[in-house]
């Protein structure tokens, strides 16, 4: 049993340089033994270990030693090894393979074209392909493939439960069909949890240790959150579920079943609809005209910013239903930071400044006014990059001869 533990320390330590790395290279070793608070013996020797397997370079020198010695500078080799980040969604699928560094290559983008198990697993194979194409990256250096999924999902089984929005897929192994598929292991995550570890490791959430990301689709609502700089997964992996909490107990029936959801108070179609039947009780449209007014979330967002009583008034009800269920977010996991992501967030900044207005204007709790509420750094590519970055966690320590369960739990990259 102290020889697994060791195994384990020595991988997360390992781990942790490399990340490390990756984040600030070019980087001496003696910057890495003051911020990871190892001996020097210990660093000099895994960076050697990583020097020797092609996993680190040699990027210069510098005389930060002091009379005249001189400190080797580090960095990955960005070749060493790849991942593929994948991302569903409810609007498109999204692929791109991930070199060492974190730099994306080969993105791939295409519309969501039918929601049955077998039609979704032959579009991501598809894609995928498509995507190594473009690349040029042989498939045997590729160590694996993360997903981003819509919830619920058993994380480590690979199940998809019953997404509401997605309920051919229900009950499918969907890892291991792709697995055998596409014969490279594969590992999952939820969509949102995935987007908030990219945006604490390269976006706008680095440096903070609590977060709170929500992603605003057209027809579905998620969160995922970091704490103490660790993805909060909870009970079934349901934590941060913000989409399927409860903001008008006279709402309508949500696709989950439930009544008053966010996700059902704030999707496109219920937003469209909103306008369209306070257009009607103002007289503006009659009943025969219901394809009236705006068509599409771009039109209604336009049309509010250009001053539209109804449209404006609308989007400023969208962003109390949103602030209320931040609120519940923000007195449960008291975040640092909010990340707002997702198609809404991007399409209209008139809804990210009410949203944050509503936030800083909270009388309860103290700190509301001194939370960051900022769109997604990232955008699109939060969930694709957070997908890649699931997979180096998940499938580098074995590059490094480590257990890989055992480090994933303790370590995330």
């Amino acid at each position: 049993m102290r020889k697994i533990n060791s195994q384990v320390m020595k991988s997360y330590n390992a781990l942790s340089i490399l990340k490390l790395v990756r984040q600030n290279a070019p980087i001496s070793r003696t910057e890495l033994v003051q911020r990871m608070g190892l001996t020097s013996a210990s660093v000099i020797n895994i960076t050697n270990e990583m020097l020797q397997s092609g996993l680190l370079a040699e990027s210069g020198r510098t005389n930060e030693g002091g009379q005249g010695r001189k400190s080797l500078l580090l960095d990955v080799r960005p070749d060493a090894a790849y991942v593929i980040g994948v991302h569903l969604s409810t609007e498109s699928i999204i692929t791109a393979v991930s070199d060492l560094s974190g730099a994306l290559a080969g993105v791939t983008t295409r519309p969501l074209e039918g929601r049955s198990a077998q039609s979704i697993l032959d579009q991501i194979k598809s894609q995928l392909e498509q995507c190594l194409a473009r690349t040029g990256v042989d498939r045997s250096r590729i160590l694996g493939v993360g997903l981003s999924l819509p919830g619920p999902l058993d994380i480590e089984k690979g199940i998809m439960i019953n997404p509401p929005n997605f309920p051919g897929l229900a009950g499918t192994p969907i890892r291991a069909l792709l697995e055998s598929q596409l014969q490279l292991p594969v590992c999952c995550d939820r969509e949102t949890n995935n987007a908030v570890l990219a945006e604490f490791e390269s976006g706008c959430a680095a440096g903070y240790k609590t977060a709170f990301f929500i992603s605003l689709f057209r027809t579905g609502v998620g969160g995922g959150v970091i704490a103490n700089g660790n993805i909060l997964h909870g009970f079934c992996d349901s934590a941060g579920e913000i989409g399927h909490t409860t903001v008008d107990i006279a709402g309508p029936r949500c696709s989950c079943g439930s009544y008053g959801c966010l996700e059902a108070l704030v999707s496109e179609q219920a937003l469209l609809g909103r306008v369209r039947r306070l257009q009607r009780m103002n007289g503006a449209l009659q009943p025969r005209e219901a394809d009236a007014g705006p068509q599409t979330l771009e039109e209604l967002f336009r049309l509010s910013q250009s001053g539209d009583e109804v449209c404006t008034h609308v989007v400023n009800e969208a962003a109390s239903y949103i602030s209320i269920a931040l609120g519940n977010a923000i007195n449960l996991y008291s975040p640092e930071i909010i990340v707002l992501g997702g198609t809404l967030p991007q399409l209209s900044p008139q809804l990210v400044e009410l949203i944050r207005r509503k936030i800083h204007a909270r009388a309860y709790p103290h700190q509301c006014s001194r939370i960051l509420v900022v769109p997604s750094s990232l955008g699109d590519m939060a969930f694709v990059r957070g997908a890649a970055a699931h997979a180096w966690e998940r499938f580098l320590p074995g590059l490094l001869g480590a257990d890989t369960a055992g480090v994933n739990a303790q370590a995330p990259l």
